[in-house]
């Protein structure tokens, strides 16, 4: 299975499953809530922290050393379509998925707050990620 594939199929893992959501449409109480860069979205906790092992493992193969803590302490989230193969990997939508995934995880965050984004290149995030956690 190609990587966007797999993180696509993980992502999904981690979402709420019909019946698990209050009936009144209320967010979960034991929700993950991870804000996005386009999408705010909130993990079931248990299958998210079920997931983590694939999680990494895949950030770890695609991840550059730029976005590292401790290597590079960020990068533009436009430089994260490539693996550390200098593959495309995925497009934005699959490369949300995995920022989102990873901040659930306490593993990346962005490097400035949103309201300053519109200064950056593309008006899009720089992000860490740290995979040590």
């Amino acid at each position: 299975m190609n990587k966007a594939k797999e993180l696509n199929t993980i992502f999904l893992d981690c979402l709420y499953k019909d019946g698990e959501i209050p009936t009144d449409g209320s967010i979960p109480k034991d929700a993950v809530l991870v804000n996005g860069i386009v999408t705010n979205i909130g993990f079931e906790p248990n299958r998210l922290k079920a997931n983590k092992p694939k999680i990494l493992e895949l950030a770890e193969s695609i991840v550059t050393d730029p976005f590292l803590k401790g290597k590079g302490e960020g990068m533009s989230f436009l430089q994260l379509c490539e693996d550390r193969e200098g593959n495309q990997w995925a497009e934005h939508r699959t490369m949300e998925q995995l920022v989102l995934l990873c901040k659930g995880l306490g593993m990346a965050d962005y490097c400035l707050p949103k309201e300053m984004w519109m200064a950056l290149p593309g008006g899009v995030p720089y992000i860490w990620f740290d995979l040590t956690k």
